[in-house]
C-alpha cells in the first residue's frame, strides 16, 4: 500500500533508463548515479511483478526500461558489470563490486521469464560464468561488499547470493555448467562455512 505506489510513481528514469531508487517519502529523488547493487534487483523486481500480477503492461514497461539502460551502458566485453554510472550511463566505476553482476544477472533471469528475450538469457548465462571464474581466482579477495580480505578467502555471502540468482535462472534454462556452479556454491557452503556441531555457518 506504502511502496509499490511510490515505485510506480518515481521509481523508473523514463527520461535516461535504469531506476532513480534514491527517493524519499515524497517521492524527491535525493541521488541520481545508479549503482548496478540495486539497478539489477529492481529489474528483478518489475519483471517478477509482471510474471506474477497479472501481467501488467506498466510493470513490463518499467523493466524493459532497465534492461535497455543496462546492457547499453553497463557492461564491458568480458561480461563484467559496471559498478556505478552516472544518470545518462558514463561510467563512474567500472568493475568492482561482484554483487553488482550476481544481482544483474537476477534481473536478467526474471526478464528472459517476462519477456522470452534470448539476449537476456544469454547475458545471464554469460555474466555466471564470469562471476565463476572471478570468485574461483587465487587474487579474489571478496571486495565490494565490506573490507578485503586475504588473496582466495571466500565468503558465505558471495555463494549464497550466487546461488540465490542461479535457482531461478535454472527454472529457465537448462545450461549445464551454470548447474555445475549452482552445486558448487551448496557444496562449499556446507564444506567450508556450514558448522553442524553448533548449528552456525561461519561467514568466512
Amino acid at each position: 500500500d506504502i511502496t509499490l505506489p511510490l515505485w510506480k510513481k518515481d521509481g523508473v528514469d523514463w527520461k535516461y533508463g535504469g531506476y532513480l531508487p534514491h527517493i524519499d517519502k515524497n517521492g524527491n529523488i535525493t541521488e541520481t548515479n545508479k549503482r548496478l547493487y540495486y539497478q539489477g534487483r529492481v529489474l528483478w523486481l518489475y519483471s517478477y511483478f509482471y510474471n506474477k500480477f497479472d501481467n501488467d503492461e506498466r510493470f513490463l514497461l518499467s523493466a524493459k526500461t532497465g534492461f535497455d539502460f543496462l546492457t547499453k551502458y553497463c557492461v564491458d566485453e568480458n561480461y563484467d558489470w559496471f559498478t556505478e554510472v552516472t544518470r545518462e550511463g558514463k561510467p563512474v566505476t567500472k568493475f568492482y563490486d561482484i554483487y553488482a553482476s550476481i544481482y544483474t544477472i537476477l534481473g536478467l533471469g526474471e526478464y528472459y521469464k517476462a519477456t522470452g528475450i534470448e539476449e537476456a538469457c544469454g547475458l545471464a548465462v554469460k555474466s555466471a560464468y564470469r562471476v565463476n571464474e572471478i570468485i574461483l581466482s587465487p587474487h579474489y579477495q571478496a571486495p565490494g561488499h565490506g573490507p578485503f580480505y586475504e588473496p582466495g578467502t571466500k565468503r558465505l555471502g558471495t555463494w549464497l547470493h550466487f546461488l540465490n540468482a542461479l535457482t531461478p535462472l535454472l527454472k529457465y534454462t537448462e545450461d549445464s555448467g551454470v548447474e555445475k556452479i549452482a552445486r558448487m556454491c551448496v557444496r562449499n557452503m556446507l564444506q567450508y562455512h556450514w558448522q553442524p556441531d553448533i548449528g552456525l555457518a561461519f561467514e568466512v
